[in-house]
């Protein structure tokens, strides 16, 4: 662009203009002559237009603070495909969960927008921090937008209520996360060196979370439910009977896994495989385990119930670390319109107020660590962004002053952007309207260098300052209007959510793609409606304040 308007625009104007000058229509003539009685009364009375600019800025904040629609991380876009998690406590066979699965998958079949169903019966690789009991995963491929599809939402709501009634399944709906976003927004970390006393933390917020409005999908990283059997030998005692642990054991193994006695390998194959010697599935049962008879090296017969005791304990399948702590992970998502922080915030504040104990640490992870490194990332792109403009015009107009007036804009146009995020009713996105608001920064300056530029120039050929001023502003009006409108045209479709597809003659409300891009359009648009204000009011006021300050000093010196 910068080419264009160096090059290749003066050259192709200089083949298609006019040769007799342009002529100024009806219409920007009364716009110029009404812009010129405000523009005097700004350069007249500075004081009183940069009190209405501040203290305007200043309502603006807490307007905003007071009447905000919240906070997020990134905007949720409707997704091109989905999974279903399917839960079940038990210690179920590989055929057992296929069968579950299966139900599910039929229900699944029928409903409306699903193109194709991938199904996974058993481990399905569940990630960190993962809840333990799925039994099986459906991957779902919804059909495009185009053809009028419910929304993703609205489809994994019908699955979950369709599937009510099959009895001791949980079906969780796990649309395609894109962005930076990844997982539950809702991820609580309970971390401490008592696995016991962290389990017991983890348990309590659960139960509180499952109490919030908005919450769906609620689980944990704690193993399922369940009794594992622990047989203890009592050495001395088969030391008296002559026999060992090994025969002790591998007759109670006799009634499990088995008993490994040998390999086979047939003449067409290259693989061994075991021969594992055990009971019957009949007399696989604790109550044969009892009634075990162990035959020792001497051949006598000794009960097994002489010999070892059976405990029951509760079943531990996986322990988690972090940073060399025990760790569980409770997580949860939200429903459609509620936001993840406004939850986080009311967690934040039951524990705040709960009785932790010493040792065990509650942190947040999940959209609030990533919103928290995204904004820090942000605020220091922001202020390096303002730092080198601040440099490059110290440099280019010889002016601390006039950098700050141009600058100055930049920061005021922020209460355009809290402005637009309220009529608009969208919640602040950090990554998005961040990009929005750094993005405007560079938007904004344009106006403001092009004034002052005209502006000094009309001051090296002997017009007073007042003089300059005008006659600069009235100059600028045209092609900062120009530049404004423009912008505001090309971002609107996008700030309505939009999309205009030209090929096919149609246009689309609130497509995936315009979802992505409706909070950084608004939050230009916004933002240079206000900048473009300040550019031709406050910024004269600024200027005008300043230069009458210096006359006055002068004045006041040459007494």
């Amino acid at each position: 662009s910068l080419i264009m308007a160096v090059i290749f625009v003066p050259v192709i104007g200089s083949k298609i203009a006019k040769k007799n000058k342009h002529n100024q229509d009806d219409f920007e003539e009364k716009l110029k002559a009404k812009y010129e009685k405000v523009l005097l009364y700004c350069v007249n009375k500075p004081k009183q237009v940069l009190k209405i600019a501040i203290f305007g800025f200043i309502g603006m904040i807490f307007i905003y603070a007071q009447f905000n629609h919240g906070v997020e991380f990134f905007p949720e876009a409707e997704p091109e495909s989905a999974n279903v998690l399917v839960h079940a406590k038990g210690d179920w066979s590989i055929y057992e969960k296929d069968e579950m699965l299966k139900k599910v998958e039929d229900i699944v079949l029928q409903q409306e927008g699903i193109e194709n169903v991938y199904s996974v019966a058993g481990d399905t690789g569940n990630s960190t921090g993962g809840s333990q009991d799925i039994i099986g995963k459906l991957s779902l491929e919804y059909y495009d937008w185009d053809y009028g599809r419910p929304k993703s939402a609205e489809i994994l709501k019908s699955i979950s209520e369709k599937t009510e009634h099959l009895y001791g399944i949980k079906v969780e709906g796990e649309e395609q996360q894109g962005g930076p976003k990844e997982g539950k927004p809702i991820n609580i970390a309970v971390r401490g060196d008592n696995y016991t006393l962290v389990k017991s933390i983890a348990k309590r917020i659960e139960k509180e979370l499952a109490q919030v409005e908005g919450i769906k999908d609620l689980t944990t990283s704690l193993s399922d439910p369940g009794i594992e059997w622990n047989l203890i030998i009592d050495r001395a005692e088969a030391s008296r009977h002559n026999t060992n642990l090994v025969e002790v054991g591998n007759t109670a193994s006799l009634t499990t896994a088995g008993v490994k006695v040998g390999t086979y390998r047939p003449d067409d194959s290259n693989d061994e495989y075991d021969i594992v010697a055990r009971f019957t599935e009949s007399q696989r049962s604790l109550t044969n385990l009892d009634n075990l008879r162990v035959i020792t090296s001497s051949s006598d017969i000794v009960p097994a119930e002489n010999l070892m005791q059976r405990v029951a304990k509760e079943k531990v399948s996986i322990i988690e670390r972090l940073d060399q702590k025990n760790v569980v992970y409770v997580k949860a998502d939200v429903e459609e319109g509620v936001l993840a922080n406004t939850i986080i915030d009311i967690m934040q504040k039951e524990i705040d107020k709960a009785d932790i104990p010493a040792g065990v640490s509650i942190e947040f992870k999940g959209d609030r660590e990533d919103q928290q490194e995204a904004s820090t990332f942000l605020e220091k792109a922001f202020l390096f962004a303002i730092m080198m403009m601040l440099i490059i015009l110290v440099t280019q107009f010889n002016s601390i002053f006039q950098a700050f007036v141009i600058l100055s804009a930049v920061i005021l146009s922020i209460a355009g952007v809290l402005l637009g995020h309220l009529i608009m009713v969208k919640p602040f996105g950090i990554v998005m309207s961040g990009l929005g608001v750094i993005a405007l920064a560079g938007i904004v300056v344009n106006n403001n260098i092009v004034l002052i530029d005209a502006y000094n120039i009309l001051r090296k050929d002997g017009l007073s300052w007042k003089e300059a001023l005008v006659e600069a502003c009235k100059t600028r009006l045209r092609p900062v209007l120009l530049t404004a409108i423009t912008t505001l045209i090309g971002l609107l479709p996008m700030a309505l959510k939009l999309t205009i597809v030209f090929t096919e003659r149609k246009v689309m409300y609130d497509s995936p793609s315009s979802q992505w891009w409706d909070q950084l359009a608004s939050s230009i648009a916004f933002g240079l409606t206000f900048a473009t204000v300040l550019t031709l009011l406050v910024t004269p006021s600024l200027i005008a304040w300043f230069e009458g300050r210096q006359e006055y000093k002068k004045n006041k010196k040459n007494k």
